[in-house]
């Protein structure tokens, strides 16, 4: 960043000896092609999007008239003490800025690249190269991951809390690094107060990145403050800093409904916090290992579609030419690269970076309610380009004196080019994504609204399934993932008010990691709900009661086509199946609406108790879930969180077993297993003979339960047949095996393998 500019923001002076040289100079302006390059590539990809998932709950407009209703004052937005500033800030934007979208997207791009700015200030405070600098703020902001923050308005929050929190990271380290002979600016601690309170008003994740603080000062350059003065304003900085954070945990936990994120009620127990705490760290690493394989050719794919664009193509034009520049200067000036970068420094910019990684995941250790998204690895990426600016500063200063010294230059600018050019392109691929399951959106529920009729007022719109993919790259999770408006019951429910401009209607979500969607107690007259749904009547388990003469089921076809549901099938394990016939649904629908029945796979002798999941399926042996992964005679076909399909393959060579870790637990646990063989497959399991599902735990030879897969059995119109397993008490984590036992397997066989909890009474 320029000498000027950085000086402006940081209020910091050189503290080398010698004067900088001409190519050092021309060096400190080379991340700002890093700055062009983001806002060629980002910006160019923005004003075609639309709304998306949580944007329309979020407008204060009155979906039957279409007009603003605003509060007596913005404090009526915030019902407790949580992200109060994000509670007053979105409403007013979403409203202001309903018809005019791209301003919305363009400000978030905009608090994208103020991160960036300011963590390239951060760095180069903290004395990083100018190399170590581009290559951070490089992995930052093309990080493809954390696409969310930028390409969706809802996420504007987590920038703004982000820039804050880098703002407060340069107002500890100008507190640290006053030298003796300055006159103490006691201003910057209230300044700091101020802003470590404020970044969790906004959102609180970023705020945990606060707890490298110290650290961070080991990365200042030394300067001619002695050693206990720094270690005195250390202190006074983090104290100020961290107490200003817990006043806002303190304040939040106090206010919080019960049950509420953040209330003591859903705060993890301090004895399990360590073993939670680790448990999350495992699952963002499968979560980031899963989308490296599973999502981002499918990014890369679609962004290498959309250069197809004028206005994209333009603008990755200019970002090749921008890091050509780069590269140019890089090779040039290998001495300037080396600069004086001590080891020291640049092993606490890797620890402090992997500090920020960890501690990035705190926040849903402590709570039982929260889950990792896309929008949760923007602060983590923070981390990740502190520490890669802090591995390329020792890889440079370990090679310095090296004779290939100017071609590891040019080696790390040609790696900081691949890596902002592939980001970019996944970047771009991800907001074209966003752009089409957007436009599906407002598609779908307009056809939905156009098949409907006046119906009565407070009917439930209930989505049964959906084949739809916005896009088709064979990444299953780049395919599905994203947040569709029937996948959020705040989204289906705004969206569709607005479509049909009435303020009587309700609508419950549905997802693919819950086939059956979230209905409860299903019998002839009815289902329950658990969520509010006035007026329907609530029952003593505080569920929504809901009758079937209420209710407007409908599927989405893969092409996005809409089909209303006027048959509900409730199917049997035994076959004995019922019929409910939904006469409402054509009364209140209007011509060329098209209609279909639906089998209903969860009856009322079977119903899960809600609750969560006791296990995540796991495949032996380490190896991980794929599309076509061959599981010991088994191919699994699909895995979605609840549901796994699994086909019997012939002489297969991998493991013959799946596996899933169960966490310790003090009571027994029991578990249904729930076994499905399509009917046209019955003689080719008749072929393979008899076949036993077995479930056991690891190391131990007995079974807890044993199912057999035979023709016989299953061809008495038995849909799917349940395996019940009790777990015992377990005192450590412990491996739960499903493994088949059975030699003849001449002939594919698809088996469908699910799991859910049951009640104590367990099936009738």
């Amino acid at each position: 960043m320029p000498a000027c500019v950085r000086s402006c923001i940081t209020n910091t002076r050189p503290t080398s000896a010698s004067p900088p040289s001409a190519a050092r100079e021309r060096t400190d302006d080379l991340p700002v092609w890093i700055l062009m390059l983001a806002a060629c590539v980002i910006l160019s990809a923005l004003p075609a999007r639309g709304k998306y998932s949580d944007d329309y709950a979020a407008s204060l407009i009155d979906p039957a008239s279409g007009r603003a209703v605003w509060p007596d004052s913005p404090l009526d937005l915030v019902d407790h003490f949580g992200r109060p500033l994000h509670l007053m800030l979105t409403p007013v934007l979403q409203t202001l800025l309903w018809n005019h979208d791209w301003v919305y997207h363009l400000l978030n791009g905009i608090a994208h690249l103020l991160c960036v700015a300011l963590l390239a200030s951060l760095l180069r405070t903290l004395g990083a190269s100018w190399a170590g600098t581009s290559a951070g703020i490089a992995a930052f902001c093309f990080f493809p991951f954390h696409h969310e923050v930028i390409f969706w308005s809802m996420s504007l929050v987590i920038a703004l809390a982000t820039a804050l929190m880098l703002a407060s990271m340069l107002v500890a380290m100008r507190f640290v690094r006053m030298d003796p002979g300055e006159r103490m600016s006691w201003a910057l601690l209230p300044l700091l107060a101020l802003l470590a309170f404020i970044v969790p008003c906004f959102y609180e994740h970023p705020s945990a990145a606060l707890g490298v603080l110290p650290i961070l000062v080991l990365a200042l350059p030394a300067g001619s403050a002695g050693w206990r003065r720094r270690l005195i304003r250390t202190a006074l900085m983090c104290g100020v800093a961290w107490g200003a954070t817990l006043v806002y945990v303190a304040l939040k936990v106090a206010t919080a409904p019960p049950l509420a994120r953040g209330s003591s009620e859903t705060l993890v127990d301090p004895a399990d916090l360590p073993a939670r705490f680790l448990a999350i760290h495992a699952q963002a690493g499968r979560w980031i290992l899963a989308r490296i394989e599973r999502a981002f050719p499918g990014a890369i794919e679609t962004g290498l579609s959309m250069l197809r664009d004028p206005l994209t193509l333009a603008g990755m034009a200019l970002a090749v030419a921008g890091m050509a520049m780069f590269v140019r200067a890089a090779i040039r000036s290998s001495a300037a690269s080396k600069g004086d970068t001590p080891s020291r420094r640049s092993l606490a910019l890797v620890v402090a970076g992997a500090g920020i990684v960890s501690l990035a995941l705190l926040p849903y250790s402590l709570v039982h309610l929260a889950s990792l998204a896309a929008r949760a690895w923007y602060l983590p990426a923070i981390g990740g380009g502190i520490a890669l600016a802090g591995l390329v500063d020792l890889l440079l200063a370990s090679t310095r004196n090296l004779p290939i010294a100017r071609w590891i230059d040019a080696g790390v600018a040609l790696l900081t080019v691949m890596m902002g050019l592939t980001g970019a392109l996944a970047q771009i691929g991800y907001g074209e994504a966003m752009r089409r399951q957007s436009q599906a959106d407002i598609d779908q529920s307009a056809r939905l609204a156009a098949m409907l009729d006046r119906p009565d007022p407070w009917v439930v719109l209930v989505p049964m399934h959906s084949a739809f993919r916005p896009t088709h790259t064979g990444a299953d999770l780049f395919d599905a993932e994203l947040i569709a408006w029937h996948r959020v019951v705040w989204a289906i429910r705004s969206l569709m008010r607005f479509q049909m401009q009435r303020n009587d209607l309700h609508a419950i979500e549905w997802g693919p990691w819950n086939p059956a969607g979230p209905l409860r107690d299903v019998d002839d007259d009815g289902w329950s709900y658990p969520g509010w749904l006035p007026p329907h009547p609530v029952t003593p388990q505080r569920l929504s009661r809901v009758s079937w003469s209420d209710t407007i089921p409908f599927t989405i076809d893969a092409d996005g086509g809409i089909r209303l549901v006027d048959e509900i099938i409730l199917e049997s394990p035994d076959g004995r199946d019922r019929r409910i016939s939904l006469d409402h649904v054509r009364t209140w629908s209007a011509p060329g609406a098209r209609f279909r029945s639906f089998a209903y796979q969860t009856p009322s002798s079977l119903r899960p108790a809600p609750g969560r999941p006791v296990a995540r399926w796991r495949v032996a042996h380490g190896e991980r879930p794929r599309p076509d992964a061959r599981i010991g005679g088994l191919k699994l076909w699909q895995r979605v969180y609840e549901c796994v399909r699994l086909d019997l393959a012939p002489k297969s060579r991998a493991p013959r077993a799946i596996a899933t870790r169960l966490a310790p637990g003090k009571n027994p646990r029991e578990l249904l297993l729930r076994v499905t063989v399509p009917r046209q497959h019955l003689q080719a399991l008749n072929d393979a003979g008899v076949i036993a599902l077995r479930v056991r735990l690891e190391g131990e030879r007995h079974a807890l339960g044993a199912l057999l897969l035979d023709a016989r059995t299953l061809g008495r119109e038995r849909r799917w047949l349940p395996l019940v397993v009790s777990i015992p008490a377990l005192d450590a984590p412990r491996r739960l095996i499903v493994e088949l036992a059975g030699e003849r397997q001449e002939r594919a066989v698809p088996v469908f393998v699910s799991r859910g909890r049951l009640r104590t009474e367990g099936p009738s």
